[in-house]
């Protein structure tokens, strides 16, 4: 097996350092030829160990057979192991925080530091995670229209965003079962404004209307989701969903 001993000039040929993991073939082939083959794929990487003050060379490898971990004193690097007497780093950390409008960097001292890029023009969609109906409840059931909205959607860039309701179901039919057929249930009046009828079966579990929408904001970013409102059997109870899908509009003519 073919060894070379490390030469501090390597590094201004931008090879690693003998063991580390992408250079071990290189070190380890068979022949002078198949080395320097090898060899050529570890140009352009940092000899970290020499560029690195002394203090941060790390200790405890004295004695140590080659592999003992140990800790080389930079932020930066991962997985270190001693070497030939010397404590060096296996890879070099990872301080993508996969945000688009941040500078990541490494600082042997302090570890990865995530600036705030001024430049930055990525625009996040909305957030329709924790979106809600401003009518959880619709009491009483006196078979009336009242106003509904979509709330709780959040910018995360914080632009402003325009709330769509995109349509309206509910579990139950038009027809509350009454002699008196009222229609229709819901009413689309503006983007994020509709009425919903306070009006349910007296031998059900509730109606429980299910509100789509999507929100947008002014980067033309959006998001979906979809609220409910419940017309309970008694006041304060919740509803029971059915699973079935009515359009109120919809009205039937005895």
């Amino acid at each position: 097996m073919v060894r070379q001993a490390f030469r501090a000039n390597d590094c201004a040929l931008g090879w690693k350092r003998p063991g580390h993991p992408d250079c071990l073939t290189a070190y380890e082939s068979s022949t002078i030829e198949e080395e320097n083959r090898v060899r050529l794929l570890c140009v352009f990487a940092a000899c970290a160990v020499l560029a690195m003050p002394a203090f941060a060379q790390g200790t405890g490898c004295a004695g140590q057979p080659d592999g003992t971990p140990c800790d080389d004193g930079n932020a930066c690097t991962v997985r270190d192991t001693c070497y030939y007497g010397y404590c060096t780093g296996g890879g070099v950390r990872n301080c993508n925080d996969g945000n688009p409008c941040t500078i990541d960097s490494c600082d042997p001292y302090r570890g990865c530091v995530h600036n705030v890029d001024p430049y930055c023009t990525s625009n996040r969609p909305p957030d329709c995670g924790h979106a809600a109906s401003s009518r959880v409840e619709l009491w009483p059931p006196h078979a009336e229209m009242l106003p509904v909205r979509v709330i709780g959607v959040t910018d995360p860039d914080g632009d402003a965003v325009t709330i769509t309701v995109t349509g309206v179901v509910q579990d139950e039919p038009v027809d509350d079962g009454e002699e008196d057929i009222t229609c229709p249930d819901a009413e689309v009046v503006l983007a994020n404004s509709i009425s919903l009828r306070a009006e349910r079966r007296r031998d059900g579990y509730g109606r429980i209307y299910r509100i789509s929408f999507t929100a947008t904001d002014t980067s033309g970013n959006a998001c979906s989701g979809t609220v409910e409102s419940c017309v309970p059997l008694l006041n304060g109870q919740p509803c029971l969903d059915t699973g079935a899908t009515f359009d109120p509009g919809e009205c039937v003519e005895e």
